[in-house]
């Protein structure tokens, strides 16, 4: 007589995995090339990986991909902008320690962008971010 199974319970999801510094930097510096050939998708997923080390240079410069501004100014045909994407990444980044994200995010209300007061959206990033314990440095 056979001996029943016992049922295995599903495992548990993986974490994701961790991104040292070492790699957040080469992701940046991938992220940097693929921008420079005008390539933001691809600008893009490397910034936003390297975000998952909590690299502020990584929001910072996935922000700037978002920012109206620094499109046009970066000369990106056929590339639109979302200040209310730019704004969340640029917040994050502060949040993270960047300086730079202060100046970035006052240039998205100096140009009409954002409003300079904060809305229900802003208050939420908040939220996740003292949930997930970034805290500006």
């Amino acid at each position: 007589m056979a001996t029943p199974r016992k049922a295995v319970p599903n495992p548990a999801p993986a974490p994701p995995p961790q991104i040292s510094a070492e790699e957040a930097a080469i992701l940046l510096a991938s992220g940097d090339a693929a921008l420079r050939t005008g390539d933001i998708t691809t600008a893009r997923l490397y910034f936003e990986r390297a975000t998952e080390a909590e690299n502020p240079q990584a929001a910072l410069r996935l922000g700037n991909t978002y920012d109206p501004a620094f499109i046009a100014m970066a000369g990106l045909k056929g590339v639109h902008g979302d200040a209310a994407v730019a704004e969340r990444w640029y917040r994050y980044a502060q949040a993270l320690g960047s300086t730079d994200a202060a100046t970035a995010l006052a240039s998205l209300v100096g140009n009409g962008d954002i409003s300079s007061t904060p809305n229900a959206m802003n208050n939420l990033f908040e939220q996740f971010l003292s949930r997930t314990g970034a805290k500006p440095r």
